[in-house]
């Protein structure tokens, strides 16, 4: 038998045995060795004399070679004819008691009888389990009365949801129409509210109307307000008594006629 051969499981271990070899060949050196001592020989072999980084950087690289290695054993292409030694070679036939022959022939029936009667009983089961069948059929029965139970219960489901959802729409449809009823009334007395203040500032407004100076009337007006000047000065003393006018002096307003705030309190 050939030696086995290293077989390189990276793209790198492939580069790495390519350089090994080339370096082997141009040292005259065994190619197929496959063992780390024999190669860490062939290593310093290769580097005496020379650059001894070298052989050490080959000896790394073998090492990694090594442990990464994957092992097939060495077979024949089949494009290869037959070995002209074995060409007329006649493999003789092996010869088998009696008895073991009939002792296979019997377990040989007993397996081909179980087998048969394991796909009969399979067979029967398919049968009697098919959609044709008695049980599929009596399935199939129960089946469509459960469906149309369920459909008798969905449509009493619908109609009561309906009637609920009646109910609660006219209910809904009520609350809406007493709250617009509110609303109208709500703006009904604001609108009241809104008339009867306009109509108070419109009295208020005739009133004061009376009190202005026609244009007739204004220089009556302005020779009246010339004679009688109108003082708007007055006075209060320490026990609250008013004295009106600029001139008005407590002695000219007799005690009975004295103007009194009601509301001063002295401390």
């Amino acid at each position: 038998m050939r030696d086995r051969i290293i077989m390189p499981s990276t793209m790198e271990d492939k580069r790495d045995r390519r350089n090994l070899i080339t370096a082997f060949k141009h040292f005259n050196l065994p190619v197929d060795t496959d063992s780390e001592q024999s190669f860490k020989r062939y290593s310093t072999r290769v580097t005496e004399g020379h650059d001894k980084k070298l052989g050490k950087k080959l000896y790394q690289r073998f090492k990694r070679l090594i442990e990464n290695r994957k092992f097939r054993r060495w077979r024949k292409p089949r494009w290869v004819p037959t070995a002209k030694s074995k060409i007329f070679r006649i493999p003789e036939r092996k010869v088998f008691p009696k008895e073991e022959l009939i002792e296979l022939k019997r377990l040989h029936d007993r397996y081909n009888t179980m087998m048969r009667a394991v796909r009969r009983h399979l067979t029967e089961e398919i049968q009697r389990t098919s959609d044709t069948s008695e049980l599929a059929m009596k399935k199939a029965a129960d089946e469509e009365l459960e469906h149309q139970r369920l459909m008798e219960y969905n449509q009493q489901e619908n109609l009561r949801v309906a009637s609920q959802r009646e109910e609660r729409i006219r209910k809904e449809f009520e609350a809406d129409l007493a709250r617009v009823e509110a609303t109208k009334e709500k703006q009904a007395k604001i609108t009241l509210q809104a008339q009867d203040e306009a109509i108070r500032l419109i009295a208020e407004t005739q009133e004061l109307v009376k009190t202005f100076i026609k244009r007739e009337d204004l220089e009556d007006a302005i020779e009246t307000a010339l004679a009688n000047p109108a003082d708007y000065n007055f006075a209060i003393d320490e026990e609250g008594y008013i004295f009106r006018g600029r001139n008005t002096k407590p002695e000219d307003v007799a005690v009975e006629d004295r103007e009194k705030l009601a509301s001063v309190e002295l401390y």
